[in-house]
């Protein structure tokens, strides 16, 4: 359990989150007492929703975004190789696949341990998932609906 110095800092991360939310002048939902918030971008292909939490205890701020599709149970082995393709190319972030529930989601993580939280670290965090969601979820559902194969999705990533 966070101690109330790791408490009050992170406190100060998630108003530093929100003031940076603020200046790109973005509707959200904050959830305080969580130190939540939740808000939704659309892109050029499917939409993007996000969850960024700061974690007192762990002192870490977490970017999650999931991804609206569900994988099919017949895709779900191919769905392990792409994504595990995918986060072994990423220098940021990951996807996180949930091969019994067919579920995936990028996630970020940054610590804030003993760490001045500025405006930038918000906005790379959001700027770097939306630039791999966008990259890949498109991809991910072409994949899922029989669109391309796992060997096309593995040649368009290379092209």
């Amino acid at each position: 359990m966070a101690d109330e110095r790791e408490l009050l800092h992170a406190q100060q991360a998630y108003g530093t989150l929100c003031a940076a939310l603020q200046d790109r002048q973005w509707h959200f939902e904050q959830k305080q007492e969580e130190l939540l918030v939740h808000f939704g971008v659309n892109g050029e292909g499917l939409p993007v929703d996000y969850i960024i939490f700061v974690d007192a205890d762990r002192q870490q701020v977490r970017v999650m975004v999931p991804l609206s599709l569900t994988v099919s149970e017949e895709k779900r082995v191919e769905f392990s190789l792409a994504t595990n393709y995918v986060n072994y190319k990423m220098a940021d972030g990951s996807f996180d696949y949930d091969m019994v529930e067919g579920r995936i989601f990028f996630r970020m993580t940054a610590t804030i341990r003993d760490s001045a939280v500025e405006k930038e670290l918000f906005h790379y965090m959001i700027d770097c998932s939306y630039a791999m969601v966008d990259q890949y979820a498109s991809k991910f559902l072409a994949l899922n609906k029989d669109v391309i194969t796992l060997s096309d999705f593995f040649q368009q990533d290379q092209e």
